[in-house]
């Protein structure tokens, strides 16, 4: 792993090896992201994205009011968490174009999603996570990767951005800087079947739910 000698890694893994702690119903995740439907499923994406970068700067501070206030923008908070080492580089682009294409939408009324726009954004994932969405959403149902669709890799993305908040997590880890493919490794492990494994009761799924939002600090 870049950045991290073998002990160091094996020492992180034994920590994250918990039981899955995301910051969301994965299940209604889903549902809402996973869809044929490009654009909802583009905005859907952009609300989860949101979530997660809010609190993982939470996560990280001692007055939290400012975070999400209405003069800090999603881009500028992505620019301070990147700052404090909390999301890799290798997430930068694909999150700056799912922003870029979201403002694109809020500007026009016949605003598309296009193949070339499908194809820039696959270019951008992450080689772990693009590999996390083809094994989930194409191998384990007995497709290609070719048949890999835009809701697929919505879901991959949203799913790895939490994986890295998770394992940035103050009581895991003293340090900052995880890399993606150590996050997405430990989420692979976790979460061996996505389509599969969480199929619970809405109330064993809110269990496994952490919240993410703290009361801020006077």
């Amino acid at each position: 792993m870049e950045g991290l000698q073998q002990s160091q890694a094996v020492t992180i893994l034994e920590g994250m090896g918990q039981p899955a702690r995301f910051s969301f119903d994965i299940t209604r995740m889903l549902r809402l992201v996973n869809v044929r439907a490009k654009a909802q499923s583009l905005l859907r994406c952009h609300f989860y994205l949101d979530h997660i970068l809010t609190g993982m700067l939470e996560d990280h501070s001692v007055n939290t009011g400012y975070i999400g206030s209405s003069q800090n923008t999603f881009f500028n908070r992505l620019q301070i968490a990147h700052a404090m080492g909390l999301v890799p580089k290798a997430l930068l682009a694909p999150i700056r174009k799912v922003m870029v294409l979201r403002d694109d939408m809020a500007r026009s009324l016949q605003f598309s999603v296009t193949a070339r726009d499908f194809a820039e954004l696959r270019k951008t994932i992450p080689e772990p996570s693009l590999a996390y969405a083809v094994e989930q959403f194409c191998t384990r149902q007995g497709k290609p990767a070719e048949t890999l669709g835009f809701g697929n890799l919505m879901a991959a993305l949203v799913m790895s951005f939490d994986a890295i908040r998770q394992a940035n997590q103050p009581a895991l880890r003293p340090g900052r800087g995880c890399e993606i493919a150590l996050a997405v490794e430990d989420m692979r492990r976790r979460v061996p079947d996505l389509l599969g494994v969480w199929g619970k009761t809405p109330a064993q799924r809110s269990a496994s739910v952490v919240p993410l939002r703290r009361p801020q600090a006077s």
